[in-house]
């Protein structure tokens, strides 16, 4: 991480605030079947994606990616 001349810290490349144009970031918010849909849709662009989910979204996550797999 770089700091610029206001103390704001900016980060590089690939770095935890970049996001990658194939990335989900799943929540509980939402159905699995609503990140099936947003998966279908995405792999009409991607060749793969990834779904990102932190604490309760996982089983969320994992939901969906079976059913994407079948």
């Amino acid at each position: 991480m770089e700091y610029n001349d206001t103390k704001q810290v900016t980060p590089h490349s690939n770095a935890a605030g970049m996001e990658n144009p194939n990335q989900i970031n799943v929540s509980v918010k939402k159905t699995p079947n609503f990140y099936v849909f947003l998966g279908k849709k995405y792999l009409e662009s991607h060749e793969n994606i990834e779904l990102h989910a932190l604490g309760n979204a996982v089983s969320t996550s994992v939901i969906a990616a079976e059913n994407l797999v079948r």
